[in-house]
């Protein structure tokens, strides 16, 4: 099921996707918003380490990069994620990740930097 996933996400996210280790599978998305309108720099990086124990028994581990969030918003975002997975105990939830942090993203915006 693991491999099913890591093929299904080379296919789906193509050079958004770096593949860093394969011991234990270990990947890089670059995650950008779904709105056109929205600046470059409200993308986000997710680095997934997926446990041996994937997805049978353990989540996968994760790291988000995006300096420009609030602390309250990468707290929510990993809230969301743990729930992801408990709703799919089991089951591959990699490409859900991915998929609700670019809907968030698209529904928040950076603060305007100052003009000073």
């Amino acid at each position: 099921m693991a491999q099913d996933e890591e093929a299904a996400l080379k296919a789906i996210y193509d050079t958004d996707l770096r593949i860093i280790s394969g011991n234990p599978r270990t990947y890089c998305i670059a995650i950008q918003p779904c709105s056109a309108g929205l600046e470059r720099n409200t993308s986000v990086e997710l680095q997934v380490i997926c446990p041996v124990d994937y997805p049978s028994s353990s989540p996968p581990v994760f790291e988000l990069r995006a300096p420009w969030m609030k602390p309250i918003d990468v707290e929510h975002v990993a809230e969301n994620l743990s729930k992801i997975y408990s709703d799919n105990q089991g089951e591959v939830v990699v490409y859900q990740w991915v998929e609700w942090i670019r809907d968030y993203i698209s529904s928040i915006s950076p603060e305007p930097e100052s003009q000073g």
